[in-house]
């Protein structure tokens, strides 16, 4: 018989995501909320209606460098980040 390593055995770590955005308090999505294994699914339609808002889902390592990106005018993440509070805006006035 042979060993298997148990590096084999071990499951794949979990991927965390972490919202870089504006709250969005009605989709209880606050920024800087951790998603640990993905995104849950009640936000789908919230990312139907305002695809900007899960780009700025990011891999929790990438956190520094996204608010980075976000603060500077013309980035996708910039752009991105308006179009949410945009959205905002957009879902108050109704």
């Amino acid at each position: 018989m042979s060993k298997k390593s148990s590096a084999a055995n071990e499951p794949a770590p979990a991927i965390h995501l972490i919202y870089v955005g504006p709250n969005i308090v009605a989709e209880r999505l606050n920024r800087f909320a951790v998603f640990k294994g993905g995104l849950p699914k009640h936000l789908d339609e919230l990312f139907a209606a305002c695809p900007a808002a899960k780009r700025l889902c990011v891999n929790v390592v990438d956190l520094t460098a996204t608010l980075d990106q976000i603060s500077k005018t013309g980035t996708a993440y910039n752009t991105w980040f308006s179009q949410v509070e945009a959205f905002l805006g957009q879902k108050g006035a109704r």
